[in-house]
């Protein structure tokens, strides 16, 4: 019995248990969580240091038609140790915040789910067989449905908004799945996927429906365009901490999804239509990514509250890496991992601190805050930390990966992509300063009362951004074992030492970059210390938040603004979930007639046995 199914069972225990007995001490489940959160920890860091990987098998007691008995396998891989050891990180900096806040209105309620599907987490990046995958896959879902949802009606629409995307996600699922098993007569990843490599030489007609089931089912889970609808209001609606989980972890799981079994059957067997010598399929993917990526960009600027920018700057990125990691030529998959490991710390430690500030003001919209830099010191600088590498401004590993990211895809003759790249960046520069400042900046009495820096929110969002810091510092501390595993995967690896790094000819000392840039900060410091500040009669014309707005976001604003207007995928899937929500009225109103039941059960079981006779 391995470390993983010791992992996986503590979580169900633990949640089993807070559910059942912790009702009338709920802060107790939060304890348990950091508990579970830390042996997970635990697990990922044994996995990591061990000289062989992980495997456990079960045999399921009984037989499928022409398979035998099926195998529960749970199996190490190196993308698989990766993504497992992002999500446990993140999730142990949430269980730290969520233990410095006692308010009446927090949910200790979402603990229990959470550590449910904790497990489910474990077992997607583990699992060796598509039973266990797909059973935690559904596993999160249904979690992170409980979480999301609640007796609020806005956050009952953001469950259903993400129910029918998460349907359509599963459904897409099991087709491809189905393809696989059949093909392959095993319910084994690996032999499935040996499957899916042939069946280009066997007719484009099979390939393309099975990557095309496989791309909707992990773009509706990473909220990539077309289906990144449910995550804005989800993003909005839920707890604070759950929200650092969404744009840290759970968006993580597509992109995993589509790194294991969709670009092998492009890097190693395809032979189809190809444009500009990019695979047809992969073309149709990046674009799609790319209209996401710029598409919440934009949005991202006009947002006026915290949870909206960061919510569609998220989704935004998450397109750039996605099109970047499926391109992947050369030593494109290693940038696009350290894009991801950024931007996964960034979010988080981003949404933590906005979440801080939050909770200390109670209010979220730009045009009401301001002046708290000197109310919540800590949280100020660690907040511009994380906006700095969000925007990929140095000594960040932001700008680290967007160095490396441009670099690539400047060799490889991606010059659009690289122009998408560029756009998203600046336009990211300009929300963020634009957050900066609303936030923190300016002249705003309204909470000089207010000491909002407590020791736990300050810690969990100081370890994340001193991360930051020490990879674009030290790129080498991450390239290394990055390399390891794009070369798992057949990619190509980068040339780096601790300090520097050597992509496409080009060599970039990160060291000396760092050292620049704070000795450049320190010079402004003592400039304006030294210069003393600005007199009262000057600061008066300085201070008006309209200002900057007015004379450098409103003409932007205005520009998109039109843009935005013309179509909005928000009401289409919106219309999607009101009609699955009257559905399931109208089967809830059929089944309180026992004798309707009674023959709706009677033809599942009839269907059933037909389908079993046939097969």
């Amino acid at each position: 019995m391995n470390l993983v199914f010791i992992a996986i069972a503590l979580s169900l225990i633990f949640g089993a248990i807070s559910i059942v007995f912790l009702n009338r001490v709920k802060y107790i489940r939060w304890i348990l969580f950091l508990i579970n959160s830390a042996f997970q920890g635990y697990v990922a860091l044994r996995i990591i240091f061990s000289d062989s990987p992980l495997v456990d098998t079960f045999v399921l007691p009984f037989e499928a038609p022409a398979i035998g008995m099926p195998k529960l396998l749970l199996q190490s891989s190196q993308p698989g140790v990766f993504f497992f050891s992002i999500s446990v990180f993140i999730t142990l900096l949430i269980a730290i915040f969520a233990l410095s806040s006692k308010r009446k209105d927090h949910c200790e309620n979402i603990a229990s789910s959470w550590m449910i599907l904790m497990a489910g987490n474990a077992g997607i990046f583990f699992a060796g067989d598509w039973i266990t995958f797909l059973l935690c896959w559904e596993i999160v879902s249904w979690s992170a449905y409980f979480i999301i949802s609640a007796k609020n009606e806005e956050k009952t629409k953001a469950g259903i908004n993400f129910f029918t995307i998460s349907l359509i996600s599963t459904s897409a699922l099991i087709g491809a799945i189905f393809i696989g098993i059949t093909g392959a007569d095993s319910f084994l990843i690996a032999d499935s996927i040996a499957y899916y490599l042939t069946l280009w030489d066997k007719g484009p007609v099979m390939a393309i429906l099975t990557v095309s089931l496989f791309a909707v089912s992990f773009f509706a889970k990473a909220a990539v365009f077309p289906f990144h609808s449910w995550f804005i209001p989800a993003f909005k609606q839920s707890a604070d901490e759950f929200s650092v989980f969404l744009c840290g972890v759970f968006n993580k799981y597509g992109i995993f999804a589509l790194i294991v079994f969709v670009l092998p059957i492009f890097t190693k067997s395809y032979n189809g239509a190809t444009f500009a010598e990019i695979p047809f399929p992969i073309f149709i993917l990046c674009v799609l990514a790319v209209i996401g990526a710029i598409w919440n960009a934009i949005s991202a600027f006009r947002e006026n509250k915290i949870d909206g920018f960061i919510a569609h700057s998220s989704v935004s990125q998450i397109g750039v890496i996605l099109c970047v990691m499926i391109l992947g030529r050369n030593t494109g998959f290693v940038s696009a991992l350290v894009y991801l490991l950024a931007h996964s710390i960034a979010f988080a430690g981003l949404t933590l601190t906005a979440s801080g500030v939050k909770i200390a003001t109670g209010e979220e919209k730009f045009s009401k805050l301001g002046g708290l830099s000197r109310r919540m010191p800590f949280t100020f600088v660690l907040f511009c930390i994380f906006a700095l590498s969000i925007a990929a401004i140095p000594p960040t590993s932001g700008f680290l990966s967007q160095w490396l990211v441009l670099q690539n895809l400047f060799r490889n003759r991606f010059f659009i992509t690289s122009l998408v790249v560029l756009f998203v960046s600046t336009i990211s520069i300009l929300y963020i300063f634009r957050a900066i400042y609303g936030i923190f900046l300016g002249d705003n009495k309204r909470f000089s009362s207010i000491r909002g820096d407590k020791f736990l929110r300050v810690i969990s969002a100081v370890i994340p951004a001193l991360i930051l810091l020490a990879i674009g510092i030290a790129p080498g501390i991450i390239i290394r074992p990055l390399n390891e595993t794009a070369q798992s995967l057949g990619y190509n690896t980068i040339i780096s030492e601790t300090f520097f790094v050597v992509v496409s000819g080009s060599v970039m000392d990160f060291g000396i970059l760092a050292a620049s840039v704070f000795g450049l900060t320190a010079f402004g410091i003592a400039f304006y210390l030294i210069g003393g500040r600005v007199s009262k009669s000057r600061a008066a014309v300085y201070s008006p938040q309209l200002r900057i707005h007015d004379k450098i976001f409103q003409p932007v604003e205005d520009v998109f603004s039109k843009i935005l207007d013309l179509f909005s995928i928000d009401k289409f899937f919106n219309g999607i979930g009101f009609e699955f929500n009257r559905l399931s009225s109208a089967l809830q109103r059929w089944f309180n007639s026992p004798q309707f039941g009674i023959i709706v059960l009677v033809l599942m079981i009839a269907g059933i046995l037909i389908i079993g006779r046939v097969l």
